[in-house]
């Protein structure tokens, strides 16, 4: 409970900052930039990560740092996020990339911290966050190497599903691979991307025929397999559910 009270004060701390300074909060308080990248190093869109394999390299650099630092210096960003003007917003997005490499930290509190984190990001910033979440964190479901790896993706992509609702419509086709997870060795990844799916579902007819966003790379935005296997699932469902009403 006095956890909760002290994050929620500094939360309200660094709304009112927000709201007092406005696009000029870090030029009139440098020191607030410090403490966001105390852990955290900018990453430049040009320059940053094109792959999961720069996202790992990002990762395994973080290892050695103490976890309760780390995760002190996440939540700073996930409690700044909501109240940012939007000036600034890409300079914080600068640091999303070391963010989605804590995704796959050892230490299971600062891959929750770096998961919730994102999730408060992609609320304000949507397409750009989902953008890089699908380019290197979907990949990550894949890396038969790190169980941690998989198990901090499948619980980033359970946070946004619940989190963004609606707001995935446009991504749904590219969170398909959740599906092929199910029968994943870890059962804590089996059980996450489960129920992701399963709170996916509902949403997958919106999706349909829905223009796809921009910024994706050419090699996710010509991912026709997948986007062939879901009009095909909700084809078969829309059969189904058609049936069923002529029958009852």
């Amino acid at each position: 409970m006095e956890g909760f009270i002290s994050r929620r004060g500094s939360e309200l701390a660094f709304k009112h900052l927000c709201e007092k300074f406005g696009p000029s909060l870090f030029e009139k308080l440098p020191k607030l930039w410090d403490c966001l990248t105390e852990f955290l190093k900018p990453v430049k869109t040009e320059d940053g990560p094109k792959d999961d394999t720069s996202i790992a390299q990002l990762g395994r650099s973080y290892e050695d740092k103490d976890p309760q630092s780390l995760i002190n210096n996440i939540q700073v960003v996930r409690s700044i996020t909501p109240h940012l003007a939007e000036p600034l917003r890409p300079q914080l997005l600068s640091l999303l990339p070391c963010i989605l490499g804590c995704v796959r930290h050892p230490h299971g509190a600062v891959r929750l911290a770096a998961a919730r984190c994102i999730t408060s990001m992609a609320k304000s910033l949507a397409d750009d966050v989902m953008v890089l979440v699908i380019e290197n964190v979907i990949p990550m479901l894949s890396d038969l190497s790190s169980a941690c790896a998989r198990q901090g993706a499948g619980m980033l992509l359970s946070l946004l599903v619940q989190g963004l609702a609606v707001e995935l419509v446009p991504y749904a086709p590219f969170l398909v691979p959740l599906l092929k997870c199910m029968s994943d060795p870890d059962g804590s990844v089996r059980q996450t991307v489960t129920h992701s799916f399963a709170a996916l579902v509902p949403l997958l007819p919106l999706s349909k025929g829905a223009s796809l966003p921009g910024g994706l790379s050419e090699r996710l935005s010509s991912s026709a397999e997948d986007v062939q296997f879901l009009e095909q699932l909700l084809d078969n469902s829309l059969s189904f559910i058609d049936q069923s009403a002529m029958s009852g």
